[in-house]
């Protein structure tokens, strides 16, 4: 098949869309698919540029939306680009600019569209309203007037977890979506000699030799929870926890000024370090050092950062949201958490776990992983699913 892939952010941008696309990118392509990415230009550029197959139009960062850029609903240049390409099937992953012109260019050329749904945009009206409760309500109508719209259009309909389904149908989109779970590339998370070298370097580098390393990875925004797992942790070591504990939260976005702020406030400034963005293919040492992923987000619609920690057999301890009940059975593959205190407690046996348990809950975890988001599975269910798009269309 000839596939073309459109979304508004690619590597290398560091977030979890253009990391899954990337993975599929690569997957069709190791299955004998002719793969395009159709995706936003870099900072600076004012053209169309195509290289090795991905294609780049130019578009405008915004600030306060991650600096993602955000181009134009259609692009003349890129079209005459497109339209000579036998595409057999259009794979929208976002809804802005990008992802608008996917779905013209489906609709003009008279080919087959598919429509991942990776994100619950009602998450981050908040960026908007700015605390304006009314503006909120109004904006959060308009999302889910927005997803159900942009739902029902498509051939065939993918969102990653059954979260979001549920969530979409609250929408009222009642018809079939596929449930696939984003794949991820568990070959770069595989320790080596050469990894953990690296690993133990940047404990060192980190000034994290002799600490009990606890990491959060991903975007600073208000909607990752971070606030609240640096209030359960400053709970956590005035209430006599271990005092060896040190915090990395490996990201960079909005939330930053007041995460610090937060962090100052609870009075844990000399526990936790912001190390700021990391690109995807040096996060693995991050993983490798850490003794415990934590997370405090509510708003995933899969949660990339704990199959990653997984697959680097480290350990999680996650505030609790159904959509991870798939993955992390309680002290089978990692943790759950629901409040301060719970935290406390889930820490504290997490850290005292002997060599034995903590391995026999790494096997489990990492195994478990494998067999739920291997990037073959991951790849040939999305192509089963562009089949069907294709027969719809004969």
């Amino acid at each position: 098949m000839t596939i073309g892939l459109f979304s508004d952010t690619y590597p290398p941008d560091i977030n979890g869309v253009a990391t899954a696309t990337h993975t599929l990118a690569t997957e069709l392509k190791k299955q004998g698919n002719t793969v395009y990415v159709i995706t936003t230009n870099f900072k600076g550029s004012n053209k169309v540029d195509e290289i090795d197959n991905v294609i780049r139009i130019p578009g405008i960062a915004i600030k306060k939306f991650y600096s993602y850029r955000f181009s134009g609903f259609f692009s003349r240049q890129a079209y005459e680009i497109l339209k000579k390409i036998p595409f057999d099937v259009i794979h929208v992953q976002t809804e802005a600019g990008i992802g608008y012109f996917g779905r013209l260019f489906a609709k003009m050329e008279g080919i087959p569209l598919v429509y991942t749904y990776h994100t619950l945009y009602a998450d981050f009206t908040y960026l908007i309203a700015k605390k304006n409760r009314g503006v909120d309500l109004i904006l959060k109508k308009f999302v889910s007037a927005y997803s159900h719209r942009w739902g029902d259009s498509p051939d065939e309909f993918i969102t990653t977890s059954d979260k979001t389904r549920d969530v979409l149908r609250t929408y009222g989109v009642k018809r079939y979506i596929n449930v696939i779970p984003n794949g991820v590339d568990f070959s770069l998370f595989k320790r080596t000699a050469e990894k953990m070298e690296r690993a133990k370097a940047l404990r060192h580098e980190l000034g994290l030799d002799g600490r009990k390393v606890l990491l959060i990875v991903g975007r600073l925004g208000q909607e990752k929870g971070m606030d609240y797992v640096v209030s359960c942790l400053a709970r956590y070591l005035a209430n006599g926890g271990d005092q060896s504990v040190e915090l990395v939260i490996a990201g960079d976005g909005p939330f930053k000024e007041e995460l610090e702020k937060v962090i100052e406030k609870a009075g844990v400034a000399d526990y936790v370090k912001l190390v700021g963005k990391v690109a995807h293919q040096d996060i693995y040492a991050y993983y490798f050092m850490a003794d415990v992923l934590l997370s405090g987000s509510k708003s995933e619609t899969q949660g990339l950062t704990v199959n990653e920690a997984m697959a680097s057999r480290c350990l999680v301890l996650i505030r609790h949201d159904y959509n991870f009940d798939m993955i992390v059975k309680e002290g089978e593959t990692g943790f759950f958490f629901r409040n301060s205190d719970t935290f406390a407690t889930q820490l504290t046996k997490i850290l005292t776990l002997s060599a034995k348990e903590r391995e026999a809950i790494r096997d489990e975890a990492q195994k478990a992983n494998a067999d739920l988001y291997s990037v073959e599975k991951f790849g040939r269910e999305v192509t089963d699913v562009y089949r069907r798009a294709i027969r719809k269309c004969w």
